[in-house]
């Protein structure tokens, strides 16, 4: 269901970190990182999560 847009969420996180790597790479990894997270809570509990990117419920 949510979990369609994690694709689209892939290219622009990558998108997002070769800009961050062009300004500095160790806040490329850094974001990278935190992406990464976020994108395996979402997967564990796609419906405590608003397409938005918001958290709606504790899980």
């Amino acid at each position: 269901m949510k979990l369609q847009f994690l694709p689209l969420a892939r290219v622009e996180l990558r998108a997002a970190t070769a800009c961050y790597k062009a300004i500095n790479p160790e806040l490329a990894v850094s974001f990278k990182n935190e992406a990464l997270d976020v994108r395996k809570l979402i997967e564990e509990h796609p419906l405590a999560w608003h397409p938005r990117g918001t958290r709606v419920a504790p899980y």
